[in-house]
């Protein structure tokens, strides 16, 4: 996973070429770009609040492979459970030629926590030394480059 400084928005796949798609359960997205950058979808969960790909609608994430993206773009909604705790829906629509998918996220909270997906851009040397996100034991900063650093730049204990 990516660094803090590598935030991106969605728009930024625009015009480029995906060469592969990975996902890992219903928490984790990663395209990766024909210009040698990849851009990751995900939440870091915390305490008191789930946040979760809901669904993928349209196609398969597979049917981006090979693809130029024409557009992309995010769209939320919150709102109130029942119980008043907070939710968000957030949509990322991304269109190609031949599709069009929307990825539907959904997150709740007791209201103080992100329900947020987080969107990184980032480029890559080898594919075998991707970024890898880690979280400092001491200080609990996040999110820290494990192949950038080796120890917390928050707290300099080692990670």
């Amino acid at each position: 996973m990516a660094s803090w400084n590598d935030y991106a928005d969605i728009s930024e796949l625009t015009w480029n070429k995906i060469i592969g798609v990975h996902r890992d359960g219903d928490n984790y997205i990663r395209f990766e770009l024909e210009d040698g950058r990849d851009m990751e979808l995900y939440h870091e969960q915390d305490c008191c609040e789930s946040v979760y790909l809901e669904d993928v609608i349209g196609a398969d994430l597979e049917d981006l492979v090979g693809e130029t993206v024409l557009s992309a773009q995010k769209t939320s909604n919150q709102g109130e459970t029942n119980y008043g705790d907070s939710e968000t829906w957030t949509f990322y629509h991304i269109r190609t030629n031949l599709h069009t998918i929307t990825l539907r996220w959904y997150g709740s909270s007791n209201g103080y926590y992100s329900e947020d997906v987080s969107c990184f851009l980032f480029k890559t040397s080898r594919p075998d030394q991707r970024p890898v996100m880690v979280r400092c034991n001491s200080c609990y900063y996040t999110p820290i480059n494990r192949t950038e650093h080796s120890t917390c730049p928050a707290c300099d204990m080692p990670l």
